[in-house]
């Protein structure tokens, strides 16, 4: 998808992802989301894309998100619950 202005990319890319999201399909969920996030970064656009991530069984994806969903700037009190969340949903998922 070509784009001219990154903000109403990055929507497009995240109604995209909620489709995909809503049908299952967290791989493709994840790469719109990850897509929104690199054309308009902000915290909540890598914590969707951290969480597609995590319901595709994708660790390193998981990772590098919120990797980047820190440096983005200050957590809220939710984004870091939800963050926390995530992990907790990764580690959950990791083989013991």
């Amino acid at each position: 998808m070509l784009c001219n202005e990154p903000a109403p990319c990055a929507r497009v890319h995240e109604r995209i992802a909620r489709g995909y999201g809503e049908l299952g399909a967290w791989g493709f969920a994840h790469r719109h989301f990850a897509a929104a996030a690199n054309e308009a970064p902000s915290v909540e656009r890598w914590l969707e894309s951290a969480d597609a991530a995590a319901r595709a069984g994708s660790p390193t994806l998981v990772h590098f998100a919120l990797d980047r969903a820190r440096r983005e700037g200050e957590l809220s009190v939710e984004q870091r619950r939800r963050l926390v969340g995530i992990e907790e949903t990764l580690a959950g998922s990791s083989p013991r």
